[in-house]
Formats: C-alpha cells, sequence, structure tokens
C-alpha cells in the first residue's frame, strides 16, 4: 500500500531562517528610509514659502477698511524669551505697517520672569512714543503679575469679570534638599574659586547662610521695587482716581475684573470686543479691520526641541 501523500498545498515548509531574515532587514531598511523621506519632506515644507517659522501671519477676523487695521498681538502662557522676543517682532511688524492704526494685546498669562517681562514693557511703551498709535489690553482668563507689569504700558486696560489679575509681587523658588543630603549622604558637589565664594549662594545641597538671605531678599525688594514704579507710571492718575494707594495693590493680592476697576488697576470691564471698540475709538476709525498676528511654529517647537522656563525670579 502506498503512503498518503499531503496535496502540494499542504507540502511541509522548508527550512528558510536565513530567507526570513533577509526579508525582515529588506523591510527594515525599507521603513528607515520612509521615515527619512517623510521627514525630509517635512523639513522643505516647513522651510520654503509662506512665512519663515516662527514669524507671525496675519490673519483677518474683522472685516473693515484695509487702512484702518487693529492688530491684535497676542500674549499668551509664561513668559520667558521666546515670548519676549516674538513679541518685540510683532511690535516692529505693526509698527512699520501704515495700515496699522491702532493694536490690541490679548493677554492670558500668569506672568514669568522679570527681565522678559520688563523688557516686553519697555518695548509696548518705546512703541506707544514712536509709532503715537493706540494700545488697548483686553484681559482674558488670567494678567496677573508679569502679564500686568506688561499691561501697564497701554493706554487703556479691558478686563473681563472674570479675569484674575494683580499679583503684584517677586519671588524665586529652588528646591532645598539639604536635609536630603544629611540623611542620604548624597550631594551635587560644587566647586567654587577663591576670589567668589558668594558664587553658589543658592546651593539646594545646603542651607542657605543668613548672608544669602539677606542678599537674595534685598534682590526682590529692589526687583519689587521696579515693578511698583511701573505700575505706578502707567497707572498712577486711575489709582488716584479711584482713592487706592500704591501700597495697597502691590502687596502680591489677585482681584477679578470688576474689583480691579474699583481699584483703578483696568478702565473697564468687557470683551475682547471692547477693547477693539475702545482702540477704534482711541484712533478715530470708523470701519476698522481686525487683524490677529499668528506665530506659525517653528520646527523645533513641532518636534518639541525648544526649552521650557526654568525656575528663577518671577513676577
Amino acid at each position: 500500500m502506498m503512503p498518503v501523500m499531503p496535496p502540494p498545498w499542504m507540502a511541509p515548509p522548508r527550512s528558510g531562517g536565513a530567507g526570513r531574515a533577509v526579508v525582515i532587514a529588506l523591510l527594515a531598511v525599507a521603513l528607515i528610509f520612509s521615515f527619512l523621506l517623510n521627514f525630509g519632506l517635512f523639513v522643505v515644507v516647513a522651510l520654503s514659502g509662506g512665512p519663515s517659522p516662527g514669524q507671525s501671519v496675519q490673519h483677518v477676523i474683522g472685516e473693515g477698511s484695509r487702512d484702518q487695521t487693529i492688530a491684535v498681538i497676542p500674549v499668551f502662557g509664561v513668559i520667558f524669551d521666546n515670548v519676549q522676543q516674538q513679541f518685540a517682532e510683532d511690535l516692529e511688524t505693526a509698527e512699520a505697517d501704515p495700515d496699522v492704526k491702532a493694536i490690541v494685546i490679548h493677554v492670558d498669562s500668569p506672568g514669568g520672569t522679570v527681565a522678559d517681562s520688563h523688557q516686553m514693557y519697555e518695548a509696548l511703551r518705546q512703541f506707544r512714543l514712536r509709532s503715537q498709535k493706540p494700545v488697548v489690553v483686553h484681559m482674558d482668563s488670567v494678567a496677573a503679575s508679569g502679564g500686568y507689569f506688561v499691561a501697564c504700558a497701554a493706554d487703556e486696560i479691558v478686563a473681563e469679570e472674570s479675569t484674575i489679575t494683580g499679583s503684584i509681587g517677586v519671588l524665586i523658588s529652588y528646591p532645598q534638599l539639604s536635609e536630603f543630603a544629611e540623611k542620604t549622604g548624597i550631594r551635587y558637589q560644587t566647586l567654587v574659586a577663591d576670589g567668589s565664594p558668594r558664587k553658589n549662594s543658592l546651593d539646594i545641597w545646603k542651607a542657605p547662610s543668613e548672608a544669602d538671605l539677606a542678599d537674595i531678599q534685598e534682590l526682590l525688594n529692589q526687583q519689587h521695587e521696579l515693578f511698583r514704579s511701573v505700575v505706578q507710571a502707567g497707572r498712577g492718575k486711575q489709582l488716584a482716581s479711584a482713592g487706592t494707594s500704591i501700597d495697597s495693590v502691590t502687596n502680591g493680592q489677585v482681584w477679578l475684573g470688576q474689583e480691579a476697576r474699583k481699584l483703578g488697576l483696568v478702565d473697564r470691564v468687557g470683551f475682547i470686543d471692547d477693547a477693539y471698540t475702545a482702540a477704534a475709538n482711541l484712533a478715530g476709525l470708523r470701519n476698522p479691520q481686525v487683524v490677529r498676528y499668528v506665530r506659525e511654529p517653528s520646527l523645533a517647537e513641532v518636534l518639541g526641541l525648544v526649552r521650557s522656563p526654568v525656575d528663577g525670579v518671577k513676577i
């Protein structure tokens, strides 16, 4: 009796380990090539045509006469160097554009570094002096600390009823791990040159000395005086009209929009359309076009490569 042979489609598989390895290798190479090709195309698209990454484009959000343009410049998120640089570039664009007759600064920020907030305030103040174009600030959900610092350079401030503003003060925060170091014996060793013993006064691995704390306190006090002077210069008349002392509003407290108006910290309560109306009135515009400056993300931001703000002296 002859053995029953399996049909062709059920033939026993041959040993093909080497063949499979070749196929897998080819697929891997193809996958890598495809990734590199797509990445290259992405870079080409990002770098060619239209505005450069990181620059702002103008989106029309309110129809009207082009030669009566109100430019809306956003200040969103924590204020640090990238926000400050973009803000300065947007102001330059608005100043150079003869069709832009007024600007609205749309603030939704809890604050940030003292230096960047001060630079933005000064850039806005200089913009008003050079261009003679009215500036209105609209405060969104939050315009506190550094966000309020910047707003003090405006001709008029409009806050929403639910806006959180104020927080006029300065602080510095850093981790203190001296007790952890004592318990574990683990610490980060820092060597300091003989001529600069105070260089490492905020070493997180050791308890600060009284002299170190006194020096840092004096630095904070000086920064706070700078903030107070900015509020006095920008809002002094409004505070006086409201019967508000500078000390009572520069103690770090926060308020909602309506209370801030009563104190003289803002001029009126309203939404962003009210800020457009205020800007149009200040500039004498009858049929304004409203454009918003929208920043195109840079390639580094798309890839998540931009650095984040670090702990330090903040307002």
